[in-house]
C-alpha cells in the first residue's frame, strides 16, 4: 500500500505558475502593431480561457477538491496583490523618478540641459544625450512591459480560478475585484 503523498498547497501553486510563464506573455502579438489589447474588445473571457495555460490550470482544478480551491484562490489573489505592486514599485522606480531628476537638472541648469551639454561640450555631447535618452527609453519599456506582464498573469491566474469555483458552485465574492481595476 505505496501511496503517494498529496501535494501541499504551495506545491500544487508552484505548478500553476509554471504553466504562466511571464515570458509567454511578453510575446508579440497584434497589440504590438495596433496599440490595441486583444482584451480591450469583445470576446476578452474566451481570449483569456485560450490562454496556453488556462486549459491545463483548468484540468488541476477539477481535480481537487473545494477547500483546495479556496486555498489557492487565498494565494492567487495575494499573488496578484503582490504583481500589481510590483508594477506600481516599476513604474515609480523608472518613470517617476528619473523624469523627476531630469526636471529638477533642468531647473537648475540656464536655459536647460541640452543648452548647458551644447555650449560645454560640442554637438556630439547633445546627440550622445540624445542617443542614451532613447536606449534609456527603449531599456525602461521592457522592464515596465516585463512587469505588467507579470500583473496580467497573476491576474488571469486568479480570473480562471474564480471563474472554475464558480462552476462549482463555491462563492467567493467579488469585494476585492475594485482592487483589481486599479492598476
Amino acid at each position: 500500500m505505496d501511496e503517494t503523498p498529496e501535494n501541499t498547497v504551495m506545491q500544487d501553486w508552484a505548478e500553476i505558475e509554471a504553466l504562466f510563464p511571464t515570458r509567454g506573455a511578453l510575446r508579440p502579438s497584434k497589440s504590438w502593431t495596433n496599440g490595441i489589447s486583444t482584451r480591450a474588445g469583445v470576446g476578452r473571457l474566451s481570449r483569456m480561457l485560450d490562454n496556453r495555460g488556462a486549459g491545463p490550470l483548468a484540468a488541476k482544478l477539477d481535480q481537487m477538491d473545494d477547500a483546495r480551491v479556496k486555498a489557492l484562490r487565498t494565494i492567487a489573489a495575494v499573488n496578484l496583490e503582490q504583481a500589481a505592486q510590483g508594477f506600481r514599485v516599476s513604474l515609480v522606480a523608472n518613470v517617476t523618478v528619473p523624469v523627476l531628476i531630469l526636471t529638477i537638472l533642468n531647473q537648475l541648469t540656464e536655459q536647460g540641459i541640452g543648452h548647458f551639454l551644447k555650449s560645454a561640450y560640442g554637438e556630439a555631447a547633445l546627440y550622445g544625450l540624445i542617443a542614451g535618452f532613447l536606449t534609456t527609453v527603449l531599456l525602461v519599456g521592457l522592464m515596465i512591459a516585463f512587469t505588467l506582464a507579470s500583473l496580467n498573469q497573476a491576474r488571469d491566474i486568479r480570473h480562471i480560478i474564480d471563474l472554475q469555483a464558480a462552476e462549482r458552485g463555491i462563492y467567493f465574492g467579488l469585494e476585492d475585484a475594485g482592487d483589481m481595476t486599479s492598476v
